[in-house]
């Protein structure tokens, strides 16, 4: 997650609480927000991740560890892009907070990874929206939306594989900016 500097520590102050408050449980239970991953070598794994970005200088604000057989939703801040839990699926309940300056910092973190399912922006600026949904290369971009099935989706083409993202790119530069579908 990347966050405009300016708002970082208000940001992050109003998050913490938020994912404190969540109830980790059977996900039968209706009350339940976070469940179980998916097996044993899953927690392990995200549990080593936690650690490999604690020792490569990134802070744990919240969890980081176990609740009984669970992991405990997860945030980590200034994780390096070098470091798993930022460059790969972590498949957990896990989240790195970043600070960017401006928008194309923002776009330019989020396309250096080489994932692109899903981004989201949160802006109060269609023109930043529009820019974000054909900038960002990630298979689908939300807006001012926290739910992935919202109706305010833009698509845009990409995938994981740095050639079919190259021939997004050529492709996007070459369409009107009004091509995204709303």
């Amino acid at each position: 997650m990347y966050v405009q500097e300016r708002v970082y520590d208000e940001f992050v102050s109003a998050l913490l609480p938020k994912v404190e408050a969540l109830k980790l449980g059977d996900p039968a239970d209706e009350e339940t927000d976070v469940g179980p991953v998916i097996d044993e070598d899953a927690r392990e794994r995200i549990l080593e991740w936690v650690d490999e970005a604690r020792s490569g200088g990134a802070e744990i604000l919240t969890g980081g560890d176990l609740d009984g057989e669970l992991v405990r939703p997860t945030v980590i801040a200034d994780a390096g892009p070098e470091l798993k839990v930022s460059c790969q699926e972590v498949f957990g309940p896990v989240v790195t907070v970043s600070r960017y300056r401006t928008l194309d910092d923002a776009i330019e973190l989020a396309n250096g990874t080489e994932f692109g399912l899903q981004a989201g922006i949160f802006t109060a600026s269609i023109r930043t929206a529009m820019r974000a949904a054909q900038e960002l290369e990630f298979g689908g971009v939300t807006v001012n939306e926290d739910r992935p099935s919202a109706p305010t989706r833009c698509r845009t083409a990409a995938s994981r594989s740095p050639a079919t993202r190259r021939r997004a790119r050529r492709t996007r530069s070459a369409s009107s900016p009004t091509s995204a579908s709303w």
